[in-house]
């Protein structure tokens, strides 16, 4: 029997979150992680994670930044991501949100959704990583503004 429980993020979980990352795809930007994230642990070893994004006044929750352990063999993982889709669900249900909405290229999380019966459909042709600092910019008027003030 496997123990398998869902635990709230934790600040010290980033160090194994980013591990994950650096070995799947080489890239983890902790800025860009929500304060709300689960991860999964079976026989009390983390396997998967997940962040969470609750914008306000909106019915959907944004599930990002999925990863798991790639050092755990694959039945293992898919385990860990169906138990924890199904905590996402009752997660932000709890707290009022109607959707949850996931983009993924990954086929086995795909998978795992199409199993909590995700509505899918959309083929992506390609994928689009996109993400813009508008602090930068903040900045860069600022400047500006200063500029011409002198």
């Amino acid at each position: 029997m496997i123990d398998v429980e869902v635990c709230e993020v934790e600040k010290e979980d980033y160090e194994f979150i980013e591990k994950w990352w650096m070995e799947h795809q080489g890239s983890f930007n902790i800025e860009l992680q929500s304060p709300y994230g689960l991860v999964c642990f079976m026989d009390q070893k983390p396997v998967a994670h997940c962040s969470i994004f609750l914008p306000k006044d909106s019915l959907v929750a944004q599930l990002g930044w999925v990863v798991s352990d790639p050092k755990s063999d694959r039945d293992t993982r898919d385990l860990a991501l169906t138990v924890m889709l199904g905590e996402v669900e009752s997660y932000v249900g709890d707290m009022g949100y109607k959707y949850v909405w996931l983009g993924t290229e990954n086929k086995a999380l795909q998978d795992r959704a199409e199993d909590h019966e995700y509505i899918g459909g959309m083929e992506m042709k390609q994928y689009w990583k996109v993400i813009k600092n508008v602090q930068q910019r903040t900045q860069l008027r600022q400047r500006l503004t200063l500029y011409r003030e002198t």
